[in-house]
């Protein structure tokens, strides 16, 4: 079985499930993206894709979900700006009443980011979340001159497909 006949059998099955029945859906290679700003005196947790904002920090159009009928599936999860410092950090992604990641940053490897596949299904009107969560003070390292940095940008992003039923 190759990758494409997967991938539409796994879209197909977990999308009868809040469909209700076989409806054909477009496939649209998106990023959905939340970005939040750590500071050095910070403690214990960030969380993403709680609010909609400015296009800057986000593309969620509704704060926590993704409105009717759309639906997304995750491919892989990618973490930028943390550093070094916080390899220990914890990342959680929660959907509905599950838990699909509660793992350590540092699993990401070299690269920021791990794959899942199949996939994860985010259905509509579904609350979802992500957090990193740590001890302590953040610790973020060091800028070029050596002084500490006060503060950083830290994203999440689901890369992988936007469902929407055919028109």
């Amino acid at each position: 079985m190759n990758k494409r006949t997967t991938e539409e059998e796994f879209v197909r099955e977990a999308t009868r499930e809040w469909v209700g029945t076989d409806v054909r859906f477009e496939k649209i290679p998106w990023a959905l993206f939340s970005t939040q700003i750590i500071s050095a005196r910070q403690r214990e947790q960030l969380r993403f894709f709680d609010s909609p904002g400015p296009a800057t920090r986000t593309n969620m159009y509704i704060g926590g979900m993704l409105p009717n009928p759309q639906a997304f599936l995750i491919q892989s999860i990618k973490i930028f700006g943390l550093g070094s410092a916080m390899a220990f950090a914890l990342f959680h992604l929660r959907i509905g009443a599950k838990t699909y990641a509660d793992r350590p940053v540092w699993l990401a490897g070299p690269r920021p980011g791990f794959t899942v596949l199949p996939g994860i299904m985010i259905p509509p009107l579904l609350n979802f979340h992500a957090s990193i969560e740590w001890e302590g003070p953040a610790d973020l390292g060091r800028g070029f001159s050596g002084r500490q940095i006060d503060s950083r940008p830290v994203q999440v992003a689901f890369v992988g497909l936007i469902l929407r039923p055919l028109q």
